[in-house]
């Protein structure tokens, strides 16, 4: 995952210094920018995924992270966010925090 990643953030920084390359469809970059961000969203999905089944399986959370305090819970039992807004939150968090460190 971390050399899908990293070649995600490479390309994302050629696209804003070159903003005609997302146009650029018939380039090996497009398609491989494509897939490693398809890459990135499937596994991100799968960790969300599998830790609401955990957080729903024990009822608590045993972690202390980012992606607990996304986790949280209403008064009746459901997720306050969906699956999507979650992996979406953490994406950002991903790209976001990698462009200020």
């Amino acid at each position: 995952l971390q050399k899908v990643y990293e070649e995600a953030v490479i390309e994302v920084q050629y696209r804003i210094r070159l903003s005609f390359r997302r146009y650029l469809f018939w380039t090996k970059g497009f398609w491989k920018f494509r897939q490693n961000i398809q890459k990135v969203n499937e596994t991100v999905a799968a960790i969300v995924r599998n830790r609401m089944q955990e957080d729903e399986n024990k009822n608590q959370n045993q972690y202390q992270d980012l992606l607990s305090q996304l986790l949280i819970r209403d008064n009746n039992g459901k997720f306050l966010l969906t699956e999507e807004q979650i992996a979406g939150n953490l994406r950002a968090f991903i790209f976001a925090g990698h462009e200020t460190t």
